[in-house]
């Protein structure tokens, strides 16, 4: 990553992370974004044609076991729905920049499956 070739004070590699993270969210909201399913037609939030959800994942049979088993140890509160739902985007952002979880890097499979769920409205 560009924070580890650079020598730059700790402060600094910080603010990087922190600005990276920041640019990383930014974007349309998924709900303008559309995706081929590959049939012709597009899928979205709420599971409809015309916008953008390619996942059936839940928070109950995915993504609960996905917060507790990769990011609880370093953001206890992300073990509650509720919190992740209020803070989706960014945690969209740092995920799908490969920001997180640090030190334990996922493998592309499931960094697209979590990102899938985010883009969804990460569903209940």
């Amino acid at each position: 990553m560009l924070a580890r070739a650079l020598p730059l004070p700790q402060g600094m590699k910080r603010l990087l992370v922190l600005a990276l993270l920041v640019v990383g969210a930014c974007g349309p909201p998924p709900h303008e974004i559309e995706t081929s399913t590959g049939s012709g037609s597009t899928t979205g939030t709420s599971g409809t044609t015309g916008s953008t959800c390619n996942s059936t994942d839940t928070w109950s049979g995915f993504a609960e076991g996905f917060f507790s088993d990769h990011c609880a140890s370093c953001h206890s509160a992300f073990t509650d729905y509720a919190t992740v739902k209020g803070d989706e985007s960014s945690i969209r952002g740092a995920i799908a920049a490969g920001f997180m979880p640090q030190g334990q890097p996922l493998d592309p499979n499931t960094q697209t499956r979590i990102v899938a769920w985010l883009d969804c409205g990460a569903p209940r």
